[in-house]
């Protein structure tokens, strides 16, 4: 869970307005990935589609998916502090994803995500100082952890 990943198009006309042809037109492809999903060929067949139609394109860097297995110590550790029973998997983008190179990674936060990343996001104080509390305890836990 989530079954699937995501794929998002935004189409961009320039001018904007709706009585004339316009001089230019984009599209941004956003493809979020699940892990072990073969999502490769579907951006290599994107890609080799734009070359046929002789589109411009330029492409960002990838962001790959991140996945920390649910039985790690990490998680159960976390999951501990939080007093939560279960990990969920999710899909959406995430900094996490430029930061592969580090162990056992985990994206957790305060809120909603139905109320982020809109025009109208907003988060309630009371969930912001639960995210608040959550981080200290997760701070705490592993800088005055004796190993």
């Amino acid at each position: 869970s989530p079954p699937t990943m995501t794929l998002n198009l935004v189409i961009e006309n320039k001018p904007a307005a709706s009585n004339i042809t316009v001089g230019r037109a984009s599209v941004k492809f956003f493809l979020r990935p699940m892990p072990q999903t073969p999502w490769e060929a579907i951006v290599e067949e994107v890609l080799q589609k734009a070359q046929e139609l002789e589109l411009e394109l330029h492409q960002i860097p990838t962001m790959h998916p991140v996945h920390t297995p649910a039985e790690g110590d990490a998680v159960k550790r976390i999951l501990q502090l939080l007093g939560q029973s279960e990990a969920k998997a999710v899909c959406y983008a995430t900094d996490g994803c430029f930061l592969q190179e580090l162990n056992d990674m985990l994206v957790i936060g305060p809120g909603s995500i139905e109320q982020a990343h809109r025009p109208d996001e907003f988060i309630e104080l009371a969930e912001l100082a639960l995210g608040a509390d959550a981080f200290e305890s997760i701070f705490r836990d592993y800088c005055c952890r004796q190993s």
